[in-house]
């Protein structure tokens, strides 16, 4: 029998200095109180706060509420930390539609799936749930399997300037 996540991260190193964090009582945090963020950087942004209560996986919640003071800590801007909650608010919904509610259940099929359900910002998704499977499995957390795939870009077309225009072109050694 597998111990509860809330247990498991407790006992881990890494997760034994969030798990008694005051922070994870609460559903909805501050950028600038809580996270430390700028005024400044809120404004910019155009965010005050970050609602866990969007959030309805009880053990998604938790894995997202020590998720974020991980990108904090690592100094990361708080755009990447909006995307990075963003992207697993979309993971909730994702899960909660294909009727999967236990973590373990969760293939690396699935987060292909969810992946390229929709087309939008790919890569920042695939850089997302990359650092957080990475963060869950070195913190001992949950072991998920999720390998990014290479996304194919569009091959830039190759302008051909014509002959007779490019001779009229000056070299930049010839001097005339």
């Amino acid at each position: 029998m597998r111990q509860p996540l809330e247990q498991q991260v407790s006992q881990s190193e890494m997760g034994s200095r969030w798990a008694s964090n005051p922070l994870l009582e609460k559903n909805v945090w501050s950028f600038q109180d809580d996270l430390g963020y700028s005024k400044e950087e809120c404004r910019v942004m155009g965010c005050k706060f970050l609602h866990f209560d969007r959030l309805q996986l009880p053990w998604l919640k938790y894995l997202v509420k020590l998720t974020v003071p991980a990108r904090v800590q690592q100094q990361a801007a708080l755009g990447t930390v909006l995307l990075t909650f963003r992207y697993l608010s979309a993971l909730d919904r994702f899960l909660r539609e294909q009727s999967i509610t236990d973590p373990i259940a969760v293939t690396s099929r699935d987060l292909d799936t969810f992946m390229f359900q929709t087309s939008d910002a790919v890569e920042q998704k695939q850089q997302a749930l990359t650092y957080v499977t990475k963060l869950w499995r070195e913190g001992g957390w949950l072991d998920w399997q999720f390998v990014p795939t290479k996304v194919s870009q569009p091959s830039p077309s190759v302008k051909v300037i014509p002959e007779e225009i490019l001779h009229q072109v000056p070299h930049p050694r010839s001097k005339k």
